[in-house]
């Protein structure tokens, strides 16, 4: 009988014990921190709608798009760091070394944050352009010296079409002053 492959075997159920035992708790940990931020931004989204701005409330449906939207982008975010974060603990447990890791992602990402500070700037003033309900597709607005129709918006940028049909491409980190011409305020909303 050849004993080698006992201690083989014995070292394997060993690691299997410390490394694997914490493997599964750092996953079963980011699965449930996971679950814990979507239940508490779904509860989130009704609060949200709610409390919205009320000039600019449509519809309570498309309200709760907005909210969705907010909902998704939030959720992907935080998942995208909670998971790197799993994945950065997970790795001293196979024996990878993360010091050259993150030493490399930290010089990769100073590099892409000064090639790419525009481009998190317009994501983040388009987040609090949706949060805020500034403008919705198909309003008249008029942002800075442009006056025209949303015909498009995401994160990075906003498409107005003028009066005589050009398209206007404007970064959302240029907006800075938005005059919504859609939205008016009526004595009602003013007793509000």
């Amino acid at each position: 009988m050849d004993f080698s492959n006992f201690a083989y075997f014995e070292q394997i159920i060993q690691w299997l014990l410390t490394h694997g035992v914490r493997i599964i708790l750092i996953l079963v940990g980011a699965f449930l921190v996971n679950r814990l931020v979507k239940s508490i931004v779904g509860k989130l989204d009704q609060h949200w709608v709610d409390n919205a701005f009320s000039l600019g409330k449509i519809s309570p449906e498309i309200e709760a798009k907005r909210v969705a939207t907010i909902r998704k982008a939030f959720t992907s975010v935080t998942q995208t760091i909670l998971w790197a974060l799993a994945i950065l603990t997970i790795l001293p447990e196979l024996g990878v070394s993360i010091s050259p890791l993150l030493t490399g992602l930290g010089i990769g990402g100073l590099i892409m944050g000064i090639g790419s500070r525009n481009v998190v700037q317009d994501y983040w003033s388009g987040l609090f352009i949706l949060m805020e309900d500034h403008f919705r597709v198909g309003e008249k607005v008029k942002i800075a010296d442009l006056e025209g129709t949303v015909k498009n918006f995401n994160l990075r940028r906003t498409i107005l079409k003028d009066s005589k049909g050009y398209f206007s491409y404007i970064p959302n980190s240029q907006i800075t002053k938005v005059t919504n011409f859609s939205r008016k305020i009526t004595k009602e909303s003013e007793d509000k």
